[in-house]
């Protein structure tokens, strides 16, 4: 077998349900690239290594690990295993379309050894809704400033993700002490310091699990809050990146921890960036109250087709 030109990481935590429609989904890739995918189960409880032992391919590695430390351990695990000159990553409830690998391949060979990932779009299905990322009516700023619109509201899981290896190695591992927001807090640490490119077709699918990380509103305000604090000085010369990061964990105390809390990041956000109109709609609506506050911001969120 030759070496793998690409390395797979597969985190998985009791997901056995779902797990055989990611591996297949990537060892299934239409690409002439070598690729290995390493499963690294977080001490599951389920079926999952005999989901992992019933697929006979000499390209698949499992791990098992004999604690749960959860994601961001696991894709590090993972990512020390890894062997390829390139490393991507699957979460057990995504699936890769069939030319994600090649598509994302080609756009690194042609963007140069400057760029040191690509990311894609996605389709994200919740509650029998589809969502397309990133948003298309933002493609032009998109295409003007990818990174700084990726540090004020990353649309770019990690399953999206195609990185050179050794640019994998400069910016670090992903962050343990975080719940939620890992692959938002690794993007911005890179995009600190490199250039990445974006094919804007999706090449994912994304099923929002009722128990998934993101679900959980008060990990992700915690996470949230360690990452802008973790970063303020960093992006303290880009005043509207570190104002959008203040309204959105503002506008989520709001919506479900601490309207007073809440209102102290929306009026920090207006000192960064005072023309944001967003901001100033939010602290106002903040003075109705939560039940309110919560009622307006879903119905807008909804008619827009909004999930976040």
């Amino acid at each position: 077998m030759q070496p793998p030109t690409v390395s797979v990481i597969l985190p998985t935590y009791n997901r056995a349900s779902t797990l055989r429609r990611a591996i297949t989904s990537v060892l299934s890739q239409d690409t002439t690239a070598p690729l290995e995918l390493i499963v690294v189960d977080d001490n599951s409880t389920d079926g999952t290594a005999d989901v992992v032992a019933a697929i006979q391919d000499e390209r698949l590695h499992y791990i098992r690990r004999t604690t749960n430390g959860g994601a961001s351990a696991a894709r590090n695990a993972g990512i020390m295993a890894a062997r390829g000159r390139y490393i991507a990553f699957i979460d057990s409830d995504d699936e890769w379309l069939p030319f994600k690998l090649e598509k994302q391949l080609a756009a690194l060979d042609a963007a140069g050894t400057d760029i040191g990932m690509v990311v894609c779009g996605l389709i994200r299905w919740d509650k029998r809704q589809a969502v397309y990322l990133p948003p298309p009516d933002r493609r032009r700023q998109r295409e003007r400033n990818l990174k700084r619109e990726i540090i004020r509201q990353n649309f770019a899981l990690t399953s999206c993700w195609l990185v050179r290896r050794e640019f994998f190695d400069r910016v670090g591992p992903f962050d343990e002490q975080l719940k939620c927001l890992v692959d938002w807090e690794w993007l911005l640490r890179f995009c600190l310091r490199y250039d990445l490119c974006l094919i804007e077709e999706p090449l994912l699918m994304v099923y929002a699990s009722p128990d998934s990380i993101s679900s959980r509103e008060l990990d992700y305000i915690e996470s949230l809050e360690k990452m802008l604090y973790k970063h303020a000085s960093a992006l303290v010369h880009d005043r509207r990146s570190l104002s959008n990061l203040h309204y959105v964990l503002g506008k989520k105390y709001c919506l479900y921890r601490s309207m007073r809390e809440g209102r102290l990041h929306l009026l920090q956000a207006i000192r960064l960036y005072p023309l944001d109109l967003r901001v100033i709609a939010a602290l106002l609506l903040s003075l109705l109250g939560m039940r309110l506050f919560t009622l307006v911001w879903r119905s807008v969120r909804h008619s827009k087709g909004f999930v976040a």
